[in-house]
């Protein structure tokens, strides 16, 4: 039987120097200003759609918006909790309630941002990633 094996990727340098750092954000900056310049031109009014956004979130209540992101958070722990029991039971003792926690938060974000669903996708992936026993391969038999 085949296990698979994990082996780490290449080190990533502790730190960063100041000055590559500096040009990676200012670059940033730079691209999205080439972009929302070439929307403007486009005939996209990026600008006045950013100032009704902005103007919708000053009219919502700091309270509302403290209650809205408890509550959100509470959803996202009790159904992360859910899956967390039914991949426990299916796999004992081969995950971590955090794992699935993050697995599932990153899911529900990338919902948020990608068409189709496509977080649940992902988080299903990531739980095939992070199960303990769950990418493991059979070995075929072969008939002689």
């Amino acid at each position: 039987m085949s296990e698979a094996v994990v082996t780490p990727g290449p080190a990533v340098p502790a730190g960063e120097h100041p000055r590559r750092r500096l040009l990676r954000i200012s670059a940033s900056i730079v691209g999205t200003l080439v972009v929302v310049a070439l929307l403007e031109l486009a005939g996209i009014d990026v600008w006045g759609w950013l100032t009704s956004v902005w103007d919708t979130v000053k009219g919502i209540s700091l309270g509302y918006a403290v209650v809205g992101c408890i509550f959100q958070g509470l959803q996202t722990t009790l159904t992360a909790l859910g899956w967390y029991g039914i991949l426990r039971f299916a796999y004992p003792g081969g995950v971590t309630f955090m794992a699935v926690l993050a697995a599932y938060a990153a899911g529900v974000a990338l919902n948020n941002v990608v068409p189709a669903n496509l977080g649940t996708f992902v988080t299903l992936l990531m739980y095939v990633a992070i199960v303990q026993g769950a990418a493991r391969t059979r070995s075929r038999r072969s008939s002689t």
